[in-house]
């Protein structure tokens, strides 16, 4: 049990590290000829959530600190002791929630760090102008919608996971659906906007008032998904 947790801790740390290259990689510098803009700091972070690049480190991000769970505890026995002790439903609750917050926990830490990284960096470059915490909300709505997405695939990943029995099936997936979806939108179905994950990212396309359509979408898809893989995990653990 400790080495699953070991090996866990450090797919998360892993999953960080990949989700700063991402963002940092994914940044339009300024030129530093001259000092910069107020806010700049923030401002170069909203920009790379959406970034191509940012967008490419998604899926594995999100997949890589839990998605195999189920995989890595029935190989090893520790899915039967841990049911035998404490219950199918203990079990399955724990696992469906360890895998979606570990996926969110991997690109907020990511996220944090990037912008920590940045404000030392950036703001005492920058020309002093008021700032207001209403200035950072489209940057944490950017990020809210990349959580939501990053949640799905986890489900997913867990889904293929306790389906397949195959910890190849559980992280490529995720990634090849996520890619076919954007490739479906991008080459085939550009009007459609609605199946590519890149749009939901970020927040393209017509979705309503204060876009609230792209919001109850997400949490919708999280819940099923969510709903989906805790009932296969329950269905699996009945059967030992």
């Amino acid at each position: 049990m400790d080495g699953k947790r070991m090996i866990g801790r450090r797919t998360t740390w892993l999953a960080v590290i990949l989700g700063v290259m991402g963002l940092v990689i994914g940044t339009k510098f300024p030129e530093f000829n001259s000092s910069l803009t107020g806010g700049s700091w923030y401002k170069m972070a909203e920009k790379a959530l959406t970034s191509k690049t940012v967008v490419f480190f998604v899926p594995i991000v999100a997949v890589l600190p839990y998605g195999d769970v189920w995989i890595g505890e029935k190989t090893s026995g520790f899915l039967r002791f841990y049911v035998t002790r404490k219950g199918k439903k203990e079990y399955t609750a724990d696992r469906l929630f360890t895998t979606i917050l570990s996926s969110c926990f991997a690109w907020t830490s990511a996220i944090a760090v990037t912008l920590l990284f940045y404000f030392a960096l950036f703001y005492p470059m920058e020309v002093k102008s008021e700032w207001k915490w209403v200035m950072l909300l489209p940057l944490l709505q950017s990020a809210a919608r990349l959580l939501l997405v990053a949640a799905v695939l986890a489900d997913l990943s867990g889904i293929m996971a306790v389906v397949s029995g195959s910890v190849y099936m559980a992280y490529g997936i995720p990634f090849a659906g996520y890619y076919l979806l954007t490739i479906l939108h991008e080459r085939y179905l550009e009007s459609v906007y609605v199946i590519d994950p890149q749009s939901w990212i970020k927040g393209a396309g017509d979705w309503g008032k204060d876009s609230m359509g792209i919001w109850l979408f997400l949490i919708l898809l999280v819940f099923l998904t969510a709903a989906l893989y805790g009932g296969l995990l329950y269905g699996r653990c009945r059967e030992l």
